[in-house]
């Protein structure tokens, strides 16, 4: 009888020592990484800020069938929670406070077996120059069942999420680059435009994409500037005219181009500062879509000369073709989402005239 009450005490002992140790043991931690994007900010910030988006990207996409969402799953309240009963495991994410494109705040638990632990989660983005900055911070914070499960099953919670975290950071850099390179090109057949009347400024460039778009800001700022001067109404969205092209020296003199409804305003006033009147008349053309980043324009072109050929269509050599940018980054700042579409003029038996005049 005495041995069972000294081994009772010896366990006793035992345990007491062993919650000791285990009540002394460091039960927080913080891990921070940073990752930088070449991508807009506001395209990353909606990849976090959405929490159904992280099964594109975040390890919790290999537990997606387990996942249950709020009925709102971006901004503020919004969460999603798990239940992996094979593992043992549950837990929850949620947005707490959101600053849009700069910053959010997330509170999360996991639960493992009898073990705890509370997180909150610091995301924060900065820009710089073309490039999205990505900090992340956890604090992490482990109840005494969740140390003690460590202790026995030799865990490390700290370099398990450590390891979750780089990894969760490297695909959605490659989600978000393969996001910003979706294209997709249609040729829409033949169409009969309407007329235009609009106010213009040329100039000569390199035939790129990249070169043009470059200088497409700084002339429709212009064009803006003017209209406001005269009190001009805008009729549509602005466009490019390819006035020459020069294949073998890769140049083009262009026109940027702002349809405008009271054109008539102008008749009669003298126009200045490199600024014109224009018009084309309603015509024959073949028109093709893009819906994409600029960089692919030429793929646009290459496309429409094919269906062309295979067509027996001819370009009409007396008319110029023209682009127009329906949606461009100042609307979307996700590259897949921009909307050019290119309109060439095809020959009939008459000819549509397009005259640019001072």
């Amino acid at each position: 009888m005495k041995l069972l009450k000294y081994l009772f005490l010896l366990l006793l002992i035992i345990l007491l020592g062993a919650a000791a140790y285990i009540a002394i043991l460091n039960n927080e931690f913080t891990i921070e990484k940073k990752s930088t994007l070449k991508a807009p900010r506001e395209l990353v910030f909606s990849q976090i800020n959405n929490l159904k988006n992280w099964e594109n990207w975040s390890t919790s996409k290999k537990y997606s069938s387990f996942l249950n969402y709020s009925d709102q799953t971006s901004d503020e309240n919004s969460y999603f929670t798990w239940e992996i009963e094979d593992l043992d495991s549950s837990g929850k994410i949620q947005n707490k406070s959101i600053k849009h494109y700069a910053n959010i705040e997330q509170e999360a638990f996991s639960k493992k077996l009898f073990g705890k632990t509370n997180y909150k989660i610091s995301w924060n983005l900065n820009e710089e120059k073309e490039k999205t900055i990505v900090s992340v911070k956890i604090k992490g914070k482990l109840d005494f069942w969740a140390k003690a499960l460590n202790l026995i099953t030799q865990e490390n919670n700290k370099e398990n999420l450590e390891q979750e975290v780089t990894s969760s950071l490297n695909n959605l850099k490659e989600y978000v680059y393969q996001k910003m390179q979706v294209y997709a090109i249609h040729v829409d057949g033949i169409k009969n435009t309407a007329e235009k009347s609009f106010i213009y400024t040329s100039l000569a460039s390199e035939n790129n994409p990249q070169e043009i778009i470059s200088k497409r800001e700084i002339q429709l700022q212009k064009l803006r500037d003017f209209s406001k001067k005269y009190n001009l109404k805008s009729a549509d969205s602005t466009f490019i005219v390819f006035n020459k092209i020069d294949k073998k020296h890769q140049t083009v003199i262009l026109s940027f181009c702002q349809p405008i409804k009271n054109i008539n305003k102008l008749e009669e006033k003298e126009t200045h500062e490199d600024i014109f009147i224009g018009s084309i008349e309603s015509q024959k053309t073949i028109k093709s879509t893009l819906k994409g980043d600029y960089k692919n324009i030429p793929k646009l072109w290459e496309a429409t000369k094919t269906y062309m050929v295979e067509n027996s269509l001819k370009q009409d050599s007396s008319a110029q073709a023209y682009e127009i940018h329906k949606i461009t980054e100042k609307d979307s700042k996700n590259p897949a989402d921009w909307v050019t579409e290119l309109y060439i003029p095809i020959q009939e038996k008459e000819k549509s005239i397009q005259t640019i005049r001072k």
